[in-house]
């Protein structure tokens, strides 16, 4: 796990000695073990481990190493073999190198480090841009070919590590973090208007493959590679080597399902174990986490003794310590615990919002980076966790609606009530049942006044309508479906655009904040494309229970509490008691002459806004934290609103 940035310009540039110590300045946190250069122009290259060179390049490559493999000056980069023709700067892990590295020696490749960077590198040099698709991992990372004068990069299927970029004056630039890009002289600051809006209005961002909430900076969609020519770096080549698909199972019935998903989560289980560092867990207590805690043990073997880090939330109604202590009784492991007091919020709001680069959708990404601080107090470097889970197996709540709906729309309407009954009685649900299969069956553009009826309109008072309407913003949700089997098509829809990739980033960036590795398991392109191919029912019963298959499989190896939970809760914060505990940081940044600069705002709405939840008189709103977030944000960035 790194931090990589690099240009590639059809001119020299620099010296750029620099540039060079800030955008490694800048990734630190994701690598603080090494830190390497590469410049190269036509007539000169050079690398070290010190930004300290100074001639003009036409290539450079940064690198910020976290190391998890090969822990020698073996695994060092940017790195070089096949007699200095390919450089390499690699973000991530793959997970099954040793199985490549064992097919490309008996092609008679020999390998110098242990490293999984080097199997990547020389797989590109034997089988070029299709080598891609053998990898199974997480990954971002750019390969120059110095005699092709060409920089190749690309990013895993499911988009877990990040891979940004924009063009300044011919110039190509890229980063794994929005804040080193914005390093480099000249590049525009400007807010994306409709992902601002879709960010206030829904709670959305990354759902626009390739685009962020800064509009001229963009990044490399999931599953894709890019070309680029040094003669001319504003030529971009992309490729889609994967994305998942939905395909029709052949009649698999529903307990030989269970038998294979169990075995290709084991197997994804024991491949994400693989590090030459100590490996710990992510426990929130619920079906996923608790499945990768058991199934991390019975890969290592028993006796087996390793970490599991928990969020603990201070409120009743959300605390899963039950059955975290269960889980950790049954798997005989040791269990560290966080829960965050709202001053403590308070204190890490602003190094939380500069983690990200940009802003987050609710307050329960605190949660997440406060477990990530607490598992590098104790000194481990690689964390496993759930994420992805709910997004392939149907476990949030709204799946639900999109399950009636395809039932109405299947024509089987006294299924589709029965179903809704059962629905409503699932903790959590009640009426909002009704809401959920609303947003699936009405088309896009007749979701206004339904919204408005159930207090979430497409317009907010607060809001300076006129300011999106000139902008040519599109005022509609972001969810909605067309198909008959609208649950399948949902899960496609948040694995790829609604709903993952927000989450990818989010706890990319938690996590290498304090440079730690978090894998997840879940998201191995065989268990999905698995999954995507099972009928909607293995996945959502007809009680309404979610994650059936996946609930079967693991059957017998965790605890029955866990088992048996029907409850939604998640890494869910007392997001009120901490924005009301906070009263003097919110009307300070309401009130701000940063605020009145910001023209998408009407200021004296905000502050009203919040002055009559105070008072009881309007019922909370996440969206007080989104006002707080893109404030404190753009006063952060320099962000422009022209």
């Amino acid at each position: 796990m790194c931090g990589i940035a690099g240009l590639v310009t059809n001119r020299r540039i620099g010296p750029v000695d620099h540039l060079c110590a800030e955008m490694i300045a800048s990734m630190k946190h994701r690598g603080p073990d090494d830190h390497g250069w590469l410049l190269a122009s036509n007539d000169n290259i050079a690398t070290g481990h010190l930004p300290a060179a100074n001639f003009p390049p036409q290539v450079m490559m940064l690198h910020c190493r976290l190391a998890i493999l090969d822990l020698s000056q073996t695994g060092w980069q940017p790195m070089s073999r096949e007699n200095g023709r390919f450089f390499i700067v690699l973000n991530g892990e793959i997970y099954n190198f040793k199985e490549i590295r064992a097919e490309l020696a008996k092609k008679g490749h020999e390998f110098i480090s242990t490293s999984d960077t080097e199997v990547v590198l020389a797989a590109y040099a034997f089988w070029g841009a299709e080598a891609v698709s053998r990898f199974v991992g997480m990954f971002a990372f750019a390969i120059f070919d110095k005699k092709n004068n060409s920089m190749f990069l690309a990013r895993d299927g499911f988009g877990i590590k990040p891979l940004y970029y924009t063009l300044v004056d011919g110039t190509f630039i890229f980063a794994s973090e929005i804040p080193t890009i914005l390093l480099y002289p000249g590049v525009k600051r400007d807010a994306d208007s409709q992902a601002l809006y879709d960010y206030f209005i829904f709670g959305a961002s990354d759902h626009r493959p390739g685009k962020t909430l800064f509009s001229n900076i963009q990044q490399l969609p999931a599953g894709q590679t890019l070309t680029i020519s040094l003669n001319d770096p504003t030529n971009l080549s992309f490729k889609q080597y994967w994305q998942p698909t939905l395909t029709a199972s052949d009649g698999l019935s529903f307990n030989d399902a269970v038998v294979r998903l169990r075995e290709l989560f084991l197997e994804s289980i024991a491949l994400h174990i693989r590090s030459d560092v100590p490996v710990a867990a992510a426990l929130s207590g619920g079906l996923d986490s608790t499945a990768i805690v058991m199934a991390m043990g019975k890969a290592m073997g028993e006796g087996t003794r390793f970490a599991t880090f928990s969020f603990i939330a201070n409120e009743a109604g959300i605390n899963e310590e039950r059955w975290v202590d269960d889980v950790v009784q049954a798997a005989g492991v040791g269990n560290f615990k966080v829960t965050p007091k709202p001053e403590e919020f308070a204190q890490d709001i602003d190094h939380l919002i500069r983690c990200h680069g940009e802003p987050v959708f609710s307050t329960s990404m605190y949660a997440q980076y406060r477990v990530y601080k607490l598992i590098s107090q104790h000194g481990i470097k690689v964390v496993l966790d759930g994420q992805g889970a709910d997004e392939i197996l149907a476990g949030y709540l709204y799946y639900l609606g999109a399950r009636v709906t395809s039932l109405v729309r299947q024509g089987r309407y006294i299924d589709a009530g029965r179903f809704a009954l059962k629905a409503k009685n699932r903790p959590g649900v009640g009426m909002q049942i009704f809401n959920f299969t609303g947003e699936f069956l009405l088309p896009r553009n007749m979701h206004t006044l339904p919204r408005r009826l159930i207090g979430k309109p497409l317009v907010a008072k607060w809001m300076n309508s006129d300011w999106f309407a000139n902008r040519g913003v599109v005022m509609q949700t972001t969810r909605s479906s067309q198909a008959d089997e609208a649950l399948r098509e949902q899960l496609l829809q948040t694995l790829t655009t609604t709903g993952l990739p927000k989450l990818l980033r989010f706890q990319d960036r938690n996590s290498m904040a304090f440079s730690i590795e978090s894998r997840v398991p879940f998201l191995n392109q065989k268990i999905v494309d698995f999954l995507f191919s099972l009928p909607e029912e293995y996945l959502i019963d007809g009680e309404a229970n979610s994650k059936v298959v996946f609930r079967e499989a693991m059957g017998g190896m965790i605890p029955q509490s866990v088992f048996n939970r029907r409850d939604k809760v998640g890494f869910t914060t007392p997001e009120q008691s901490w924005m009301v505990h906070m009263n003097d940081l919110v009307e300070e940044t309401l009130g701000s002459n940063s605020t009145k600069e910001i023209p998408l705002f009407n200021q004296s709405e905000l502050q009203k806004n919040w002055q009559q939840i105070q008072n009881g008189r309007r019922p909370f709103s996440r969206q007080v934290w989104r006002w707080v977030n893109v404030i404190r944000w753009a006063e952060m960035y320099g962000v422009q609103f022209s």
